[in-house]
C-alpha cells in the first residue's frame, strides 16, 4: 500500500472563468497565486520558509498522537517564535487570518476552500492555526495498493465493533429499517452467526435515535450521538456518471485545472464564499455562486 500524490493537486474554479490550481512544489504554487497577486506570492513563499519545518517537525506528529492537555500544547508552543506566532494565530478564524495575510479574494477564496471541504466554518473562533497548517501543506494523496487486505480488515474491525455492541436493532424493533435495495437502511445478517446489524446512509442521528432506536443503544453511545453536530459536513453527496472528464472554461486559460484531482467551483470573494457555505446550515438555498 501506497500514497501517490497527483501533479495536479486541487482546483479553484471563479465565476469570471480564471482558476488557481494547488501544487506541492513551493515555487510551482506561488507562480499559480502570483497571476492574481505578486505580494501574495511573496507572502506564500516566506510563510513556508517560517512555519514550513516547523510544522513538519512539531505539528504533523501531533496528528497521530494522543491529544496533548491544552496547557501542555500551549508550553511546548510557547518555547519557539514560530509556535508563540501560532498561539496568536489559534483564536482567529479562518476569515480573519486570511484577510491578514492576502490581499487578493481569489486566493483568499482558494485556501478557505481548504477549510470548509473538511467541515470548518469559516468564522469559526480558533481554528486559525488549522488554516494555516492547510495553506502550507498542499496535500491530496490517493491510497493504492493491497485493496483486498484493506477491505478484509475494514470487515474485521465492522464485525469486531458489532460484536461488542450487540445486535444493533433486535428483530421487529425498528418500523424505519428498510430493506435492502432501498434508499435508508439496509438490515445485513452474517453469514457465519445470527447478529444483525444496520448499513445506512441516513445521518447519524436519525439512524440510531429512530431507526434503531434510543431505548436498544448503551445510554453513553446514545449521548454521543445526541451530541453529534454535522453543521460543518454535507451528508449528501451528488455521484454522476459522466461519459468523459469536465471540460471547464477555465481551462483555455489554465488547462491543469481540467486534470486537478478535485475541482471546486466557487465564489470570486471570500465573504460570498462563506455566505455559500453557511446558507444550507441554516436551511437556505445556497446562492448560485458559479455558472
Amino acid at each position: 500500500m501506497k500514497y501517490v500524490y497527483p501533479e495536479h493537486l486541487r482546483g479553484t474554479v471563479f465565476p469570471g472563468h480564471e482558476s488557481i490550481v494547488m501544487y506541492r512544489d513551493t515555487e510551482r504554487m506561488a507562480a499559480e497565486l502570483a497571476r492574481f497577486s505578486a505580494s501574495d506570492a511573496r507572502t506564500f513563499r516566506q510563510l513556508v520558509e517560517d512555519y514550513g519545518e516547523f510544522v513538519e517537525s512539531a505539528y504533523l506528529p501531533l496528528m497521530y498522537s494522543p491529544p496533548l492537555p491544552p496547557s501542555v500544547q500551549s508550553a511546548q508552543l510557547e518555547k519557539s517564535a514560530e509556535g508563540r506566532a501560532l498561539l496568536q494565530w489559534q483564536a482567529s478564524t479562518p476569515v480573519q487570518l486570511l484577510n491578514e495575510l492576502f490581499e487578493s479574494e481569489e486566493v483568499k477564496v482558494h485556501f478557505l476552500a481548504r477549510m470548509t471541504v473538511l467541515g470548518f466554518a469559516p468564522d469559526q473562533f480558533g481554528q486559525g492555526w488549522i488554516c494555516l497548517f492547510r495553506i502550507i501543506r498542499a496535500e491530496a494523496p490517493i491510497c493504492v495498493g493491497a485493496p483486498g487486505s484493506s477491505r478484509s480488515a475494514c470487515v474485521a474491525r465492522w464485525r469486531r465493533t458489532a460484536a461488542s455492541c450487540g445486535p444493533t436493532r433486535p428483530s421487529g424493533a425498528s418500523p424505519g429499517a428498510r430493506q435492502p435495495g432501498r434508499r435508508g437502511g439496509a438490515r445485513r445478517r452474517h453469514a457465519d452467526r445470527g447478529d444483525e446489524g444496520v448499513v445506512t446512509n441516513v445521518e447519524p442521528k436519525k439512524t440510531f435515535l429512530h431507526m434503531v432506536g434510543e431505548e436498544h443503544l448503551p445510554a453513553s453511545f446514545a449521548t454521543r450521538v445526541r451530541n453529534y453536530h454535522s453543521n460543518g459536513r454535507s451528508l449528501f453527496v451528488l455521484h454522476l456518471a459522466l461519459a468523459e472528464p469536465p471540460d471547464y472554461r477555465a481551462a483555455a486559460r489554465n488547462p491543469a485545472v481540467n486534470t486537478a484531482f478535485s475541482q471546486r467551483c466557487s465564489a470570486a470573494a471570500s465573504r460570498a464564499c462563506a455566505r455559500t457555505v453557511k446558507s444550507p446550515w441554516a436551511g437556505r438555498r445556497a446562492p448560485k455562486c458559479c455558472r
